[in-house]
């Protein structure tokens, strides 16, 4: 997601300069449907290896099976705030674009705002612990995002909501299609995992990992999801200049 918010910026810039406000939008829309490329995926693979992640790296005599179990739930929870985090963070840029550091700093401050009520209320009304402290930091950025797109769209006349949405979907659907393999993957490992030491478990967990990565292009290739491209030509641009 850095990538793609470093490779859009001094483009969008230019456009806000240049009032091309049709390119602006269909800059923040390809913007916005990449970062649900990548981040979607991430968010179902860290919900679905949760557990097993936290175990690979936390596992030592110290530490118990609840307490991994504890550390996961904790993570799946994180975790559900990767797509809004990542789209609070485009959204921000494009009104830096704009030259407007007002409006992303009062949003901000609102959503910091609700992540403490949230925090305080999940936390020692509800009691759920760290897992209501994470939910709080997934609704705070959700909320911002929502409030966000709602004033960039009424400055620039929309933000291509349409064709995020047909994006959007096809991207789901090859991430639904990924995790329900990636599950299965993990199914097949479980048993032989949790008899191996760390190392011998680091390489099993490469398993359903590549099944991830593998089984996601694929059905985007097959789905015809058009930001693979432009994801492609920023990740091989970060990787050749380093930004």
């Amino acid at each position: 997601a850095v990538s793609v918010t470093t490779a859009l910026l001094p483009g969008m810039s230019e456009l806000a300069v240049n009032s091309d406000w049709q390119g602006f939008r269909e800059r923040l829309s390809i913007g916005v449907r990449a970062t649900i490329l990548l981040a979607l995926p991430a968010t179902i693979g860290y919900l679905v290896l949760a557990e097993p992640i936290v175990g690979l790296l936390l596992k030592n005599g110290a530490v118990t099976t609840a307490s991994i179990q504890l550390v996961a739930g904790a993570l799946q929870f994180f975790v559900l705030g990767l797509l809004p985090f990542s789209l609070f963070q485009l959204f921000l840029r494009a009104f830096y674009s704009m030259h407007d550091t007002k409006t992303p700093f009062l949003i901000n401050c609102g959503a910091v705002a609700l992540n403490i009520v949230v925090n305080v209320v999940a936390f020692s009304v509800l009691d759920l612990g760290v897992k209501g402290l994470a939910a709080g930091h997934a609704l705070a950025y959700l909320s911002g995002v929502v409030v966000q797109q709602r004033v960039l769209g009424g400055r620039i006349g929309g933000i291509d909501g349409r064709r995020i949405l047909t994006g959007g979907l096809r991207i789901a659907v090859a991430a639904a299609g990924m995790g329900a393999l990636v599950w299965l993957s993990w199914r097949a490992i479980r048993t032989p995992f949790e008899s191996q030491g760390r190392l011998l478990q680091g390489a099993l967990l490469l398993f359903p990992l590549a099944v991830g990565v593998v089984s996601y292009l694929g059905f985007a290739i097959a789905l015809r999801v058009e930001e693979l491209s432009f994801v492609r030509t920023a990740l091989a641009r970060r990787a050749r200049t380093g930004r």
